[in-house]
């Protein structure tokens, strides 16, 4: 037990935290290549075919300068504008950039990422051909951001987000 408190405080070290998750449709990416997987809305925030940093509202406020809950010019454009403000979130020494989306219930200090995404072969030239034409090209790759310690994938210290100039 004692080990496994050990472990489990070495995963805490930041300010923030990432916390990696399976979308209903996609899972871990197995079935990437099914459109009608990808068109399937995820059942909290109904979006589909991509993967994004689902963040606290408060988060937002921090990392984007979007107040959607105290600002209503804030909420309206951030809910009409289909571009999405874009982080980069560094972890593991790995960096991946993707558009937010800002859900209440999300705690303030954790950043949420569906892995399964952004599939390619080590060919990229092939990938439509071995990945497949509904796969490639679909969210980012975000297994690199958890490590594996020959047992089970883990999360880490020190997990960074910062706003990039560029909407998606």
């Amino acid at each position: 037990m004692a080990d496994a408190a050990s472990k489990a405080g070495a995963t805490k070290g930041g300010n923030l935290e990432i916390v990696m998750y399976e979308k209903v449709g996609v899972g871990n990416g197995a079935q990437a290549n099914n459109p009608w997987l990808q068109e399937l809305p995820d059942p909290v925030s109904k979006v589909t075919w991509d993967n994004y940093a689902m963040i606290s509202p408060a988060l937002a406020k921090t990392l984007t300068g979007l107040d959607v809950l105290g600002h209503q010019r804030d909420a309206d454009n951030y809910e009409v504008h289909p571009e999405k403000p874009v982080i980069k979130i560094t972890a593991n020494n790995k960096t991946i950039e993707l558009p937010v989306m800002i859900l209440p219930g999300v705690h303030p200090n954790t950043i949420a990422v569906a892995i399964g995404y952004g599939r390619q072969s080590a060919n990229a030239d092939k990938s439509i051909e071995r990945i497949g034409r509904s796969a490639t090209g679909a969210g980012k790759n975000a297994y690199p951001l958890l490590s594996f310690n020959g047992v089970t994938f883990t999360r880490f210290a020190g997990v960074t987000a910062e706003k990039q100039q560029q909407n998606i």
